[in-house]
């Protein structure tokens, strides 16, 4: 009889732990010597979400980004970020062209003497619940990375927004 529960229970804690999932949520059987590929879903510069519309073709393959400002981040050195989705395994849209072709939603940008529009760091659309408050002013940003981004050499950024004349609302611990 101490057999038979010993043997039941053996399957059924084998058979629970391979419905387990395992490191990065594939389940132990999938952990072979297959490789798993994925389509790409995040920013390769600052991990967010990608926007389809925001896009570069670079040697054949498409590049999506979250926002316009990582296309130039991303052309400093692309082979560094296609190495790293790859090893990620993310596989990339081919496309039909080996040259460079860009696509990125831009608006007019931040004008001399208007409110804030755009994130400070990647250009983007603001997002106006995220924000940091810095030297009495409400600084918008695209998103969070954006944001930590700023947090990290806020000064540099905030002369960028002055020089440009761009008017910043007041901060409401300012007030």
């Amino acid at each position: 009889m101490k057999g038979l529960l010993v043997f039941f229970l053996t399957v059924f804690l084998s058979m629970a732990f391979a419905q387990q999932p395992g490191h990065n949520g594939h389940s132990i059987k999938a952990a072979s010597s297959t490789s798993t590929t994925k389509t790409q879903t995040t920013c390769p510069v600052l991990a967010g979400e990608i926007n389809k519309s925001v896009f570069t073709d670079y040697k054949g393959k498409r590049i999506y980004f979250c926002c316009p400002g990582c296309i130039d981040e991303f052309k400093k050195d692309p082979e560094k970020y296609i190495k790293k989705m790859e090893a990620e395994g993310v596989v990339l849209e081919e496309t039909s062209t080996a040259k460079i072709v860009t696509n990125s939603v831009t608006s007019e940008g931040n004008k001399p003497g208007e409110t804030q529009t755009q994130c400070p760091m990647m250009g983007g659309k603001i997002n106006k619940t995220i924000f940091s408050d810095y030297k009495g002013k409400r600084i918008y940003f695209a998103g969070p990375m954006c944001k930590s981004t700023f947090e990290k050499d806020p000064e540099q950024y905030f002369k960028k927004l002055n020089e440009q004349k761009v008017i910043l609302e007041d901060s409401p611990r300012s007030k």
